[in-house]
C-alpha cells in the first residue's frame, strides 16, 4: 500500500480493508513472526482475557483511533524525530548508523536492544515523511501499548539536529 491511499482514501473504510489484509503477516520487527497472535494479545489486554479472535469493529476503533494521531504527521514534509542509544562514552556515537526505530515525540525515545549501560543519549533529527515506512509505523502505533515509534526505510536521510545526554 502507498502512504498516498491513506491519505487521500476517500473512503476510510476502503483504506482499512487494505490495510487489514495486508498487516496480519507484515515482519514489522524484522523477526519474520505473524502478527496476528499478537493483535490478539492486545486485544485480550484491553477487553476480554479470553477471545479467540479480534472482531473487525475493534481492529476498525484502533485503526481510526491511530489514524487520528498520525495523519497530521503524514501530512508535513519532515517531522522531527528522537532517539535514546546508550555509549559507553559521548563520542562513541556513531552518526552514521542510527537505526530503524526512532520516535515521534521526546517520551518515546527509549533505548532498546545494545548496551543499556553507559551514557544514555538522545538525538534529535528530521526526517522527510517519505522516508517513513508507514505501513509498520501505524502498525507499530496500533497494537503497542502508549507507542510513539517512527519505523525509517532503511535508505531514510535523517538530518541530525541536536545529541545530548538523556
Amino acid at each position: 500500500m502507498r502512504i498516498r491511499d491513506l491519505r487521500e482514501a476517500i473512503s476510510p473504510a476502503a483504506a482499512l480493508v487494505q490495510f487489514t489484509s495486508e498487516y496480519p503477516t507484515m515482519d514489522v520487527d524484522g523477526t519474520g513472526e505473524d502478527f496476528r497472535n499478537m493483535v490478539l494479545d492486545y486485544y485480550r489486554g484491553q477487553t476480554d482475557p479470553n477471545a479467540t479472535e479480534v472482531p473487525e469493529e475493534f481492529i476498525r476503533y484502533v485503526f481510526a483511533d491511530t489514524m487520528r494521531r498520525l495523519t497530521p504527521m503524514m501530512r508535513q514534509a519532515q517531522i522531527p524525530i528522537y532517539r535514546e542509544i546508550v555509549v559507553e562514552k559521548e563520542e562513541d556515537v556513531n552518526m552514521s548508523n542510527l537505526g530503524l526505530s526512532w520516535s515521534w515525540h521526546p517520551r518515546g525515545a527509549i533505548a532498546h536492544g545494545g548496551p543499556l549501560q553507559g551514557t544514555e543519549m538522545t538525538v534529535k533529527g528530521r526526517v522527510p515523511t517519505s522516508d517513513i515506512d508507514w505501513m509498520a509505523t501505524i502498525w507499530l502505533n496500533q497494537f503497542i501499548e502508549n507507542e510513539m515509534e517512527i519505523r525509517l526505510k532503511p535508505d531514510a536521510r535523517v538530518t541530525v539536529v541536536d545529541v545530548r545526554r538523556s
